[in-house]
């Protein structure tokens, strides 16, 4: 049987928007804006550089769904319409994951996997997903003092990233 770890809030409260991408956004909405108005699109190096920020600002999108837990689709529309999706991209928050777990073992083998489920997280640097699962793991297993401890080391180093 699967059990759903269900995050306390849609959205991470810790996770700071990502100003670069809208400057780039509202940089590259300009630049088309004026292309446009000024007819500047005949020449072969303008649609090279055309292209070029199309592939860099869909590469660009698709590195903030994943980062932001957003789908995947996102990232075509940031091919046609790049500098839109860099700017609701960096406006967008992260949001925090689901997770089946499954809960057919005995309690203490789901212990056990759900810290190397979330030492998975830690090692990635993903630490808003493993406060996740160590909040899962304090309120369902009882409060064992490794796992109070790193849940409060988690939830520190969430707020100072």
């Amino acid at each position: 049987m699967k059990q759903l770890i269900k995050p306390r809030e849609k959205y991470d409260p810790y996770y700071k928007t990502d100003a670069l991408a809208m400057i780039v956004g509202v940089s590259l909405y300009l630049y088309y804006a004026y292309q446009y108005f000024t007819h500047a699109m005949a020449t072969e190096i303008i649609w090279i550089i055309n292209i070029g920020s199309r592939i860099l600002g869909a590469r660009w999108v698709s590195l903030l769904v994943s980062k932001q837990n957003r789908d995947k689709w996102l990232v075509v529309l940031a091919f046609w319409a790049p500098a839109i999706m860099l700017i609701i991209m960096g406006v967008m928050k992260k949001r925090n994951i689901e997770y089946f777990i499954e809960t057919d073992d005995d309690a203490e083998t789901q212990h056990g996997d759900l810290v190397e489920f979330a030492q998975s997280f830690i090692d990635n640097k993903k630490y808003s997903d493993a406060l996740v699962v160590y909040e899962y793991i304090v309120e369902n297993y009882g409060s064992r003092e490794e796992d109070v401890e790193t849940y409060v080391q988690l939830q520190e180093a969430v707020q100072a990233s």
